[in-house]
Formats: C-alpha cells, sequence, structure tokens
C-alpha cells in the first residue's frame, strides 16, 4: 500500500481508498475463513499492525494474537487491523479500544468499547447485532 497520496489526488479521497483498502482485505480474509484457520493454527490474527501498538499495555509483537478480554491501543501514527471471532476491526492512530466478552461464554465476543479514538469493522454473517 502506498503512503504518500498520488499527485492527481487530493489527500482527504486517497485516504478514504486507504481505508477502503484495509477493510476490503480484512472482510476478504474472513469470507475466506482466515479467522478460523489462524485460531486451529494458532497464528497471529493481526492483519495489519503499523506503528507502535500495545495490548494489554504491553507492545504488540508480532506473532502475538488478540484475544476477547483484551485491550488495545494504538499510537500516534498508528494503525491496527485484527480479526477477532469473526470480526475485523480497524483501529486508527490514537484510540483505545477494549475487547468484552458475553456474559454467557468468556470466549465469545460481547462488547465493543472504543474508549478513545476511531474504529471500523466488518462483521460476518450472523444474528442481529446492536
Amino acid at each position: 500500500m502506498r503512503s504518500n497520496p498520488p499527485a492527481s489526488r487530493p489527500e482527504s479521497e486517497w485516504l478514504w481508498f486507504q481505508r477502503r483498502q484495509v477493510l476490503q482485505a480484512a472482510a476478504g480474509w474472513l469470507a475466506l475463513g482466515g479467522a478460523a484457520g489462524a485460531w486451529a493454527q494458532e497464528r497471529s490474527n493481526v492483519v495489519e499492525r503499523v506503528g507502535d501498538v500495545l495490548l494489554n499495555g504491553q507492545p504488540l509483537r508480532d506473532g502475538d494474537s488478540v484475544r476477547v478480554g483484551d485491550e488495545l491501543q494504538t499510537g500516534p501514527g498508528s494503525r491496527l487491523t485484527v480479526v477477532v471471532d469473526g470480526v475485523a476491526l480497524h483501529l486508527r492512530a490514537g484510540s483505545r479500544l477494549r475487547i468484552e466478552a458475553r456474559e454467557s461464554s468468556p470466549l465469545l465476543l460481547g462488547t465493543l468499547r472504543l474508549i478513545t479514538g476511531a474504529m471500523g469493522s466488518a462483521w460476518s454473517a450472523g444474528p442481529v447485532r446492536r
């Protein structure tokens, strides 16, 4: 992915295409069973990481996986795309997100609590969510 917009497009339009590409890639990965495959093989579910990202207060390293019950925080100029329990999440710079479990099952996603910042998401097919 390019980091600088081409001269023929305004920067606001270029940022829109960058966000769209990340969400399309994450949704495609989800649709092809990437989340289930990664979980079964115990690989990382982090699709893209740029800059400084904290997982539960510690720096996120290559190979780390994000799970229900974790808290994510992106630093200035950072972004993160991750898939958790069938949900592709894209966190922008300066965001803090808590991934909370369902009351009925501590392993399933219950609530996404965006404390600060901005987030985009793509959800797999399933029950109605609110």
